[in-house]
């Protein structure tokens, strides 16, 4: 067996990357290129391929309890916030605030 090799992650450079991500999505709705559910999807995304590339934690299907289970309360935050918005049969939500708040989550993340 070969031994895992981990690389040292430059958070600073992922949080910059992420951001930019959010903020191409939040210009994307403002232009109506995609509807409020695509946005929250979109917003789940980025969250999620952050944390895994900061963290190497695969939380890209971890249910809500496991979020709780994981103690990541940044995630747990989000991912309820998202939830009725993604999955709904009418999707309604504040989609710039949302933006914002997981924006906050990538600049605090530590």
């Amino acid at each position: 067996n070969k031994p895992v090799v981990v690389k040292p992650v430059d958070v600073s450079a992922e949080k910059m990357k992420y951001i930019r991500e959010l903020e191409t999505l939040r210009d994307r709705f403002a232009n109506s290129e995609i509807d409020i559910r695509a946005a929250y999807q979109g917003m789940s995304v980025i969250i999620r391929d952050y944390i895994f590339a900061v963290t190497g934690k695969e939380v890209h299907t971890y249910t809500l309890e496991e979020v709780k289970e994981a103690k990541m309360p940044a995630l747990e935050t989000l991912m309820e916030e998202y939830y009725t918005p993604e999955f709904a049969e009418h999707s309604a939500g504040d989609v710039m605030a949302s933006i914002d708040k997981t924006k906050r989550a990538i600049e605090t993340w530590n």
